[in-house]
């Protein structure tokens, strides 16, 4: 056999091996694949099985990292939307200033709309609370050891002989949605002999959490 003749046959001989070898990686990988397949269909059989029987089974770890993914975005929202505002962590003192000096809005009854309100401080009542809308009652106002309104310290009178029955409203604050409301339940009264139960409202924005 002439040397060119020997190359021909190793080179023959080389490339089948090389496809020999390609064809073996080629069978491997599948069967690797087709087990890993097998594995996961009968996981997710185990699952639904376990999940009809009541039974929880351990998640994989990809399943765990993404409901941690989850949980978090739901903890952050929760935290988000749970704590908008620093009333639960303002002092006295800062939501007493707040009251005092940020804008404030208000109502006499549950039907009115929410206008303005103001509270000053005053040389003879202390502090003067004045709310616009509907009767524009004012009245002197005390405030509670924790800077929030307590309760009125002279009788409330409006415009035009409208007036709150009770000589002293007493009030009560919550926190919902970045606003601190303080209400105080009463009965409103015209001169023509009206009354009817209503409730006095005034309402500040608290100052967004820092992060």
């Amino acid at each position: 056999m002439s040397a060119r003749g020997f190359r021909r046959v190793a080179r023959a001989v080389s490339v089948g091996e090389v496809i020999a070898r390609v064809v073996t990686v080629a069978v491997a990988l599948s069967a690797l694949l087709g087990c890993r397949a097998i594995r996961n269909e009968r996981l997710l059989r185990e699952r639904d099985a376990a999940a009809g029987a009541g039974v929880v089974t351990p998640a994989t770890t990809a399943e765990v990292v993404s409901g941690a993914g989850t949980a978090d975005a739901g903890a952050g929202s929760a935290a988000t939307g749970g704590t908008a505002g620093l009333a639960g962590t303002e002092s006295a003192e800062a939501k007493k200033r707040a009251w005092l000096t940020s804008p404030l809005s208000g109502r006499d009854n549950n039907v009115a709309a929410f206008r303005l309100v103001r509270i000053t401080a005053d040389p003879t009542l202390g502090f003067k609370l004045f709310v616009k809308n509907q009767f524009g009652l004012t009245c002197g106002l005390a405030f509670g050891a924790d800077g929030d309104p307590a309760s009125t310290t002279t009788p409330c009178v409006g415009d035009d002989g409208w007036h709150a029955k009770e000589p002293k409203l007493t009030f009560a604050c919550s926190e919902a949605q970045g606003r601190e409301t303080c209400r105080a339940r009463y009965t409103l009264v015209a001169k023509e002999g009206f009354a009817d139960p209503a409730a006095l409202e005034l309402v500040r924005v608290v100052p967004a959490a820092k992060p």
